[in-house]
């Protein structure tokens, strides 16, 4: 509520929330004022309703090779141009990308460093993004160019074939220019619907 609607820095709600002399914290992510009373469980509910609230990245592989990750963004993330990737997704994805939103508009460049892409924020501007979109990150691994769409549930069924594998694969991308023949091929889970 202070950093959307008082336009609070994130960065500064932060600091002013770990040290302020009239909040406690009661948990990760939750707050309350300092000597109020709290109802047992109410911290428990709270942290599961959040857990709920956070939906877990989706990724797989579309039919023409591309690797594409849904998640939801956060107010910290759509305020930073940064994103957490799942790590199988960050693995195969590190380095620098050429990245372009719908209408293949130039969003500069992102690089995938660690778990995080970074240099979102040009994207972000021009899609509007905003605390709650999902974002779809989509992955040309030969051609190095990444394409971000902002929307919302959409994103996970649009393009996506959540499990696919190597078989479903168009057959020119199945050996990477470096001869490395597994570089399309996701972990198997005991769930073939599951990545």
């Amino acid at each position: 509520m202070c950093i959307e609607e008082y336009q609070v820095h994130p960065t500064s709600f932060w600091i002013y929330l770990s040290y302020s002399p009239i909040l406690s914290k009661l948990a990760p992510g939750i707050y309350s004022l300092a000597g109020a009373e709290v109802a047992p469980g109410s911290v428990e509910a709270l942290q599961a309703k959040i857990s709920a609230d956070r939906s877990s990245p989706e990724y797989g592989w579309t039919t023409d090779g591309k690797l594409w990750c849904v998640t939801a963004l956060d107010r910290i993330s759509a305020h930073n141009g940064t994103m957490r990737l799942p790590s199988y997704v960050a693995e195969m994805t590190r380095g620098e990308w050429r990245a372009t939103v719908p209408g293949r508009l130039a969003a500069g460049p992102v690089t995938v460093d660690g778990t995080f892409a970074k240099g979102l924020q040009t994207a972000f501007s021009l899609t509007s993004a905003q605390n709650g979109d999902q974002v779809r990150l989509a992955f040309d691994v030969r051609a190095r160019m990444l394409d971000i769409s902002v929307g919302g549930f959409e994103l996970t069924d649009s393009h996506a074939v959540p499990g696919a594998y190597e078989d479903d694969i168009d057959e020119s991308n199945e050996e990477s220019e470096d001869g490395d023949e597994d570089l399309l091929q996701p972990p198997r889970s005991a769930d073939a619907s599951t990545p």
